[in-house]
C-alpha cells in the first residue's frame, strides 16, 4: 500500500474537467470575497475553520501558481513541502495542517478552493483582490496626490540643499575676506 496522498478529482488535474464543471461538483458551504491581497496562514486558518465548524475536515486546497507564490513564502514552519516526484506530478506541492495543497494553472487567479474529503463533497471558495488593481477611483486619486506631494517635497529638499551650500560659500568667503574663524 502506498503512502502517497490521493487527489480527489484527477479528471480536473488531467484537464478533462473544466474549472466551471469542477465547481459544480462541489457543494459550496461559503464563497468568500476578501479585499486583502495576500494569502496568509491566518487567512488559511479562517477558511479551515469554516469547514471545521461543520465537522468537515479540509483534505485539499486548490490554487494557481501565482497564489501559491504567497503560500510558498510561509516556510517550513507552516508548510510540509512535497519533494516526491509522484506527488509533484499530481500537482501536490505541499501539505498544510493535514491537507494537500494542489497547484494548477486551470484555477483562476486570486482564487483558492478549500475542499473536504470526497464523501462530504463540501468546500469553501475564497476569492481575493489583486494587489496591483486599485480598489476605487478614490484610492487612485490618493495615490496620485501622494505622488504629486512626494515630487513637491523632493523639490523643496533640493532648494533647501542649494540654499545651505550657498550659505556655506558666503561664510567661507567672509572667513577669507575678514579673517573670521567659524566654529
Amino acid at each position: 500500500m502506498s503512502d502517497l496522498p490521493v487527489v480527489q478529482f484527477p479528471e480536473f488535474i488531467s484537464g478533462s474537467l473544466s474549472w466551471e464543471d469542477f465547481i459544480k461538483k462541489i457543494s459550496l458551504i461559503s464563497s468568500i470575497k476578501s479585499a486583502y491581497p495576500l494569502l496568509t496562514p491566518n487567512k488559511f486558518a479562517d477558511m479551515f475553520a469554516l469547514l471545521e465548524a461543520k465537522d468537515i475536515r479540509v483534505a485539499e486546497v486548490y490554487l494557481n501558481p501565482m497564489s501559491y507564490s504567497d503560500v510558498r513564502k510561509w516556510g517550513r514552519d507552516v508548510l510540509d513541502v512535497e519533494t516526491r516526484k509522484e506527488c509533484l506530478q499530481l500537482g501536490i506541492m505541499s501539505m498544510v495542517w493535514g491537507a494537500s495543497i494542489i497547484v494548477s494553472t486551470k484555477i483562476p487567479n486570486n482564487t483558492v478552493l478549500f475542499l473536504s474529503e470526497k464523501e462530504q463533497n463540501s468546500g469553501v471558495l475564497l476569492q481575493y483582490k489583486d494587489a496591483s488593481i486599485p480598489e476605487s477611483k478614490e484610492l487612485l486619486r490618493c495615490y496620485e496626490e501622494l505622488t504629486r506631494m512626494s515630487s513637491e517635497l523632493q523639490s523643496v529638499l533640493r532648494k533647501a540643499s542649494e540654499s545651505i551650500y550657498n550659505m556655506m560659500d558666503v561664510i567661507e568667503s567672509m572667513e577669507k575676506n575678514y579673517k573670521i574663524k567659524t566654529i
